[in-house]
């Protein structure tokens, strides 16, 4: 039986300084949980400080990136 090949998912932020990040996230197919690890610190942008959603029930003291 063929395995099936991950969901891949690519964001391409522009950020309003003008600077560019892209983000790869790789979703298993069955269960829809993310199988990529970033293996470098995640960007500044993506800390909890620099642009919460209203709607987010994190805190930068338990999950300090996005």
């Amino acid at each position: 039986m063929a395995q099936i090949e991950a969901i891949k998912i690519r964001y391409c932020f522009t950020l309003s300084n003008r600077d560019t990040d892209v983000l790869d996230v790789h979703l298993d197919p069955e269960t829809l949980v993310g199988t990529y690890q970033p293996s470098e610190e995640p960007p500044y942008w993506t800390e909890l400080g620099f642009h919460q959603c209203p709607h987010c029930p994190f805190t930068p003291e338990t999950h300090p990136h996005c």
